[in-house]
């Protein structure tokens, strides 16, 4: 049987340029599925439900604090309804 060969890593990651102020942006490198939750906190406001039942990641939060480890400013707000206590995040 043959074997495949592995592949080297390189793919793994990617850089995105994170906004810093009106004039500025920062390099950052983050993985694919890191810049998947990035790009849907970026469109709008997303409990952890949603964000897992839109990609299909099991940990979202993880994802969110790599995201905020990295200095990408991901703003959450807790959201009471009747018996229900969530929290839903977005970046600006």
């Amino acid at each position: 049987m043959e074997q495949q060969p592995k592949p080297n890593g390189d793919f793994k990651f990617q850089i995105i340029h994170i906004k810093v102020d009106e004039f500025t942006y920062k390099p950052v490198r983050l993985t694919r599925r890191q810049i998947n939750v990035y790009n849907l906190l970026k469109s709008g406001k997303r409990s952890v439900t949603e964000i897992t039942n839109a990609l299909g990641y099991s940990d979202v939060r993880s994802y969110i604090r790599y995201l905020r480890d990295k200095g990408i400013n991901v703003h959450d707000r807790w959201i009471e309804k009747q018996d229900v206590r969530f929290k839903i995040y977005w970046i600006d």
